[in-house]
Parts: structure tokens; sequence; C-alpha cells
């Protein structure tokens, strides 16, 4: 049961998804910078799980707190989208923009 009423507990899942958005500012370079990085980059790797359990926590404790799920919801997209962004980033190779595996292969793309 929460203990906010509905209109509060929109504004605390937007300040939860601001908190998260705010540890992967901290955490990562820019997806502009990673993009034009070389694919599979150990830093930004390392950096991108600071950013996740820091956001994990952060998600965690606000959630136990407020016992709400829409700041669970909101916190969790906001942590799912830049997830997924950041590996995408980190994942594309900048001379071809094709997405390169962890060994360095690049597969061929038919065209």
């Amino acid at each position: 049961m929460s203990i906010l009423n509905p209109p509060t507990s929109v504004m605390v899942g937007a300040a939860t998804a601001g908190l998260v958005f705010g540890a992967y500012q901290f955490a990562v370079p820019n997806v502009a910078d990673i993009h034009a990085s070389e694919p599979n980059n150990g830093a930004v790797i390392a950096g991108r799980k600071k950013a996740v359990w820091t956001s994990v926590a952060i998600l965690s404790g606000i959630t136990l707190l407020t016992r709400d799920r829409t700041v669970f919801t909101m916190g969790g997209i906001m942590l799912a989208a830049l997830d997924f962004n950041i590996r995408h980033a980190n994942a594309v190779h900048p001379a071809t923009n094709h997405m390169v595996d962890m060994s360095g292969y690049e597969p061929v793309t038919g065209g």
C-alpha cells in the first residue's frame, strides 16, 4: 500500500527517474563520445556497471520508502532505457556504424 496520493506519486516517480539519469551522467561519458570511441571500451563498461548499481540502490531505496509502484515503474523505465542506450552506443564501431560483438568480430551484412 502506497503512502503517496496519485499526483505526488507521479512527482516522486519523475524525481526518481531524474536521480537515475543523474547517476548515469556522473558515471559514463555522453552518448556521442561513446559512439565516437572504439567499440566495447572497458572504461565505458565499468562506468555503466557503476551507474546501474547506483541507480538500483536509488530506485530500491525510494521505492521501499514510498511503497509505491509508480515510483518503481518510472525509475525502472528510465534505468532500462539509459542502460540500453549506453550498451548500444558502446557496441557500434564508429567507422562502419555496425554493431561489433565482444570479440571484435564485425558480422558481414548483406548489401
